[in-house]
């Protein structure tokens, strides 16, 4: 027969806040995803879903405690245990001669390694997470569901200004790890919280309608949920997200070519050619065929 342990006070409290935080923050990041790259809107309702983010998990943490009906047990007498007085013999230590050794100072930890683990560490993951995503992103740049998904995220990236999107990358990149590893983490409890908070982390990305960010938000997820399990606190995986966000932000466009870039030309040639979507080339019809012939 299995016990279970007693929630902590002001867990369901907890819980709903959270719930209220998940609606709000998918429902905005949506929104933001469908407005225009480079825009005033954009920007705003993207800092609005890490303020929401961070407000949610800040609020979670002061959830009132829900009121249970007191249980009145009934009183259980025990007679009084009497025990016999133990006595133990003086312990008697021979004299110390020579002189009095001093007290030495407490043996502290090297503060490198603690540095080490808590900010190296997590930042070099984040870079052999920015490295894997960019083997991912060659190997399927050419398939085209994924490489028109990445394409379309990229133009984000190719609007407006360099310091606002550095700016509303790295807000967004730390609240989701206080709210997603932390608050939501936490309230989890002890039931899988690295495949529950992995599975509410992906489920708020196809608010995206993106296959590339859903499948980057469940490998991610999943490598940040186990090194919050790791180290026990968000710092790690909030450096190690930051990292691969302004990575991925700074590098990735250069694999796949900026969305705005001229037409391509023709070889041997300077007439500009026209190009799809995708970046490839379309080849010149010639006069008197068919319409919709290649």
């Amino acid at each position: 027969m299995t016990t279970q342990r007693p929630q902590p006070a002001g867990l369901p409290g907890r819980r709903r806040v959270i719930a209220a935080t998940a609606i709000i923050g998918t429902a905005l990041l949506g929104l933001s995803m469908s407005r225009r790259p480079g825009t005033p809107q954009f920007y705003l309702l993207t800092l609005a879903v890490a303020a929401t983010w961070t407000v949610g998990a800040h609020r979670s943490r002061q959830a009132p405690p829900v009121q249970a009906p007191p249980v009145q047990a009934p009183p259980v007498q025990t007679p009084p245990v009497q025990t016999p007085p133990v006595q133990t013999p003086p312990v008697q230590t021979p004299p110390v001669q020579g002189r009095p050794v001093q007290g030495r100072p407490p043996v502290q930890a090297p503060r490198i390694d603690v540095t080490c683990r808590t900010l190296v560490v997590p930042v070099l993951t984040g870079a052999g997470a920015f490295a894997l995503t960019c083997g991912a992103a060659i190997a399927t740049r050419h398939v085209p569901i994924v490489g028109r998904a990445v394409r379309d995220v990229l133009q984000f990236t190719d609007a407006g200004t360099a310091p606002l999107l550095i700016l509303t990358t790295g807000a967004n990149a730390v609240a989701e790890e206080l709210f997603f590893r932390g608050a939501l983490f936490s309230a989890i409890g002890e039931t899988n919280p690295v495949v529950t908070s992995t599975i509410a982390y992906t489920a708020t990305t196809t608010a995206t309608r993106n296959p590339a960010l859903i499948l980057a938000g469940a490998a991610l997820g999943t490598l940040l949920g186990l090194q919050r399990r790791a180290s026990g606190g968000v710092l790690a995986p909030a450096l190690t997200h930051l990292t691969w966000s302004l990575l991925t932000l700074r590098f990735l466009p250069r694999l796949f070519g900026r969305p705005g870039a001229p037409p391509a030309r023709r070889p041997g040639g300077t007439t500009p050619v026209a190009g799809r979507r995708d970046g490839t080339a379309v080849r010149p019809r010639a006069a008197g065929t068919a319409a919709g012939a290649a």
